[in-house]
């Protein structure tokens, strides 16, 4: 039709053709749409008589037929989504200014918070949530380095000429220690004075199980050699140890709440020595072992741009394995952390591993960090 209306105004002059064109090319219309009404109306008369004869009943037939046989109006179909939406809205609505105003009040606040607190440390053994706090990007982007340097071949010139780890005194570290940090090599300080002299399983038991403020927090990413059922966390761990269940055995797990680290920091003090470039967490880790005759190396959980080892008790041995592409240039380097003793290191050229002990006690506290370079 519009072909020929579009012919007409090319054609002024013979008006009277036009308009029998359009005149004819409306009739055309008409009867292509009676046409089809026809077809419609005849398929749904056969499908009622299919219906009737499958015995179905008039109820039946209209609920089918209703998509056929009803109007649809876009205004009325938008007008009874906003009538769905309307009541959610109104009711979301109003419960968050409820919520709102009632925690303007201080009790009510705290209770919130607490019983909210409480909610999530019994779902933390279930679901490690805390391990998120580290995490920068919940998506991962293939593309992004997150600021970490990348370990290249000519790095490994460094490397080369390291053969075992470094020892420092106390009195002398402060003064070299930037320098170990800058070539990313190990260091071990020996007897370092500001830790603490000695700490026994009973004082950590003390700690983590008598302690009414530390017995509330659990310990995330907790591991050991006894079965999960039996030993779920630091607590039950160390309450077997005293009641004489549990003599052999290795555990590791991390302070990850705030209050839990900062009370466990009672045991130890940052050392004097740690540059103030260094940016340490927040939580702390800690490693326990004794007469465990079965020997392992597992690999360090405490990995970060920095990291700090400190011996309380015992002795902890370690092996820092050089990583790609290094690995044929540079040599893996063994450790022994005695009571007393720190080990420092950056993760650049190693990776770090620890050997559980076969005999007597032993008691490590890990340490991370961040470098601003």
């Amino acid at each position: 039709m519009l072909t020929y209306k579009f012919a007409c105004f090319q054609d002024l002059s013979n008006k009277s053709t036009c308009a029998d064109k359009m005149a004819d090319t409306d009739e055309d219309v008409i009867s292509s749409t009676e046409q089809n009404c026809n077809i419609i109306e005849n398929e749904l008369i056969v499908l009622y008589q299919r219906c009737q004869n499958n015995r179905k009943s008039s109820r039946q037939i209209r609920n089918a037929a209703k998509l056929f046989l009803e109007e649809v109006d876009p205004n009325e179909k938008r007008l009874k989504q906003h009538s769905v939406l309307f009541p959610w809205f109104f009711i979301v609505t109003c419960s968050a200014v409820v919520i709102g105003v009632l925690l303007l009040n201080d009790d009510v606040y705290r209770l919130a918070t607490s019983s909210w607190r409480k909610s999530l440390i019994k779902v933390l053994p279930v679901f490690d949530w805390a391990s998120l706090h580290s995490v920068q990007c919940l998506i991962h982007n293939p593309l992004s380095k997150n600021g970490m340097r990348e370990l290249q071949l000519k790095n490994c010139e460094v490397c080369t000429n390291i053969r075992k780890v470094s020892v420092l005194e106390d009195h002398t570290a402060g003064e070299l220690i930037d320098q170990f940090i800058d070539r990313d090599e190990p260091v071990l300080v020996h007897r370092v004075a500001s830790l603490q002299p000695s700490i026994s399983v009973q004082e950590l038991t003390e700690l983590f199980v008598d302690n009414d403020l530390m017995s509330i927090y659990t310990g995330c990413e907790f591991e050991s050699n006894l079965p999960s059922h039996e030993v779920r966390n630091q607590r039950a761990l160390l309450m077997g140890i005293r009641d004489g269940r549990i003599y052999s055995y290795y555990a590791r797990w991390r302070n990850c709440f705030a209050e839990a680290a900062k009370l466990f920091r009672q045991v130890y003090r940052r050392p004097e020595y740690i540059p103030a470039s260094v940016e340490l967490s927040p939580s702390n880790w800690v490693f326990i072992c004794s007469e465990f005759t079965d020997r392992r190396t597992l690999e360090m959980p405490v990995q970060d741009e920095f990291m700090v080892l400190a011996q309380l008790l015992g002795s902890m041995e370690l092996a820092l394995t050089p990583r790609e592409p290094c690995k044929g240039n540079c040599t893996q380097i063994k450790a022994t952390l005695n009571q007393g003793d720190t080990l420092l290191l950056t993760d650049f050229f190693y990776d770090l591993e620890y050997i559980t002990c076969t005999s007597d006690t032993s008691i490590t506290v890990g340490l991370v960090g961040k470098i601003d370079l």
